[in-house]
């Protein structure tokens, strides 16, 4: 589904992401994690091109979204996001929000397809190779009632369904976040990306959200993408982690990860003692049984060795 080969960003001269290279399949769970300022929320902005990358490649479908010459909005309609904060009109109700953006984006091609027809006796005065009338399908009005019969779909999903009519403002948090994600799948049922998508939910909340992630991958296999800092549920996800700092730090499975060296002094002793019994690791008193590191030499191990150097360097001050 997605191949990032080499992504890079910058901002000026400050580097943010320096040579990612992951794959999304279809029906994966991948969780991004890492301290603050390590790049995750760029790179997820990066994948639908919210960000430009600065070098690199992110094959999406067969194509290479970054490149400026492609129309990403064309592949946006495959991508959902959301974002950290609660972005929804208060002025609109709650299926009106969940329909705006697909009742856009085809509008706008509407509009686009006529214009073209209308202008296209004049601009073939001009061209060599005469373009033909695009042929159109749909009319605006039955643009809008496929979006509202998805929205009512999509808010049944989610367990919303006599919340169509209320205004946002009324929802508690956990319904929000529910509402922007039948937002992002309305236009969308192949990619999810994610933005710590539980900042601010009670642990009820998150409890309903996890499980949401769970059956729209399980069921529907529709590929989720999430930043994180909530180990405790990641471990339940069953997906791949990344972490990162710039570059990858690590890339893999939970077990693998629980297992491995840059694990051990990312999260601690007891916080990765939990998380391994939970992914059936074997344990020692003071942990993980078995460190697996890095093999030697590599760009992965050295960037772990300068990990483990600021960490201790931190834990003195």
């Amino acid at each position: 589904m997605i191949d990032v080969i080499n992504l890079e960003k910058s901002f000026g001269d400050n580097k943010v992401l320096n040579g990612i290279n992951i794959t999304i399949d279809k029906g994966d769970i991948m969780d991004v994690i890492g301290p603050s300022g390590s790049g995750k929320s760029t790179f997820l902005r990066c994948l639908n091109c919210m960000e430009d990358p600065t070098g690199g490649q992110i094959i999406f479908n067969g194509v290479d979204i970054a490149d400026p010459k492609v129309d990403i909005n064309i592949h946006r309609r495959h991508m959902g996001m959301v974002f950290q904060h609660f972005n929804l009109y208060n002025n609109k109700t709650v299926i009106q929000n969940i329909m705006l953006a697909p009742v856009y984006v085809r509008c706008q091609d509407l509009k686009k397809a006529k214009r073209h027809n209308l202008l296209l006796p004049v601009t073939n005065l001009f061209r060599k190779e005469k373009q033909t009338k695009q042929e159109i399908t749909t009319t605006k009005s039955e643009i809008i009632a496929e979006a509202h019969a998805k929205a009512e779909e999509l808010l049944k999903r989610i367990g919303l369904e006599d919340k169509a009519d209320v205004y946002p403002s009324t929802l508690s948090g956990g319904q929000k976040q529910r509402v922007l994600i039948a937002r992002a799948l309305c236009a969308t049922d192949k990619l999810l990306i994610l933005d710590e998508p539980i900042t601010g939910l009670d642990p009820s909340a998150i409890l309903d959200f996890y499980q949401l992630i769970r059956k729209l991958n399980q069921e529907e296999k529709v590929a989720i993408l999430m930043v994180s800092h909530d180990m405790a549920n990641i471990v339940h996800q069953g997906g791949k982690i990344l972490q990162m700092r710039q570059k990858p730090l690590f890339w893999g499975t939970m077990k693998e990860y629980v297992k491995s060296e840059i694990a051990h002094s990312f999260l601690g002793r007891e916080e990765l003692a939990t998380l391994g019994h939970r992914c059936g690791v074997p344990m020692q008193k003071d942990g993980i049984r078995k460190m697996q590191k890095p093999e030697m030499g590599s760009e992965t191990d050295s960037e772990t060795k300068q990990h483990l150097k600021d960490r201790n360097a931190e834990k003195e001050v």
